[in-house]
């Protein structure tokens, strides 16, 4: 087993000088990332079912619990929506 000899954050500090994230902070490309494959996975179940059949085949006690998720989705993608045009923008520069 090899020993590593430098303190942690050193080794992180080393880290963040090797990957240029481009001023973007850590937390939220980490967060970005693991959003790309969560919409990812979400777009091919959208693609690959039909939304009316599952949404009658909720029984009435998931209704409201299932109309929550539905608002707490839309704003948040429409959030992500209206902010992508900014990083467009910055990319083209």
């Amino acid at each position: 087993m090899r020993r590593i000899t430098r303190p942690f954050a050193d080794t992180a500090a080393t880290l963040r000088n090797i990957i240029d994230l481009g001023g973007i902070p850590p937390k939220d490309y980490s967060q970005a990332a693991t959003a790309i494959g969560t919409l990812r996975e979400f777009a091919a179940h959208c693609k690959a079912n039909d939304a009316t059949g599952i949404a009658r085949a909720f029984q009435p006690h998931e209704v409201a619990t299932i109309r929550r998720y539905v608002v707490t989705e839309s704003g948040w993608n429409l959030q992500i929506d209206r902010n992508l045009g900014a990083s467009e923008s910055e990319v083209k520069q």
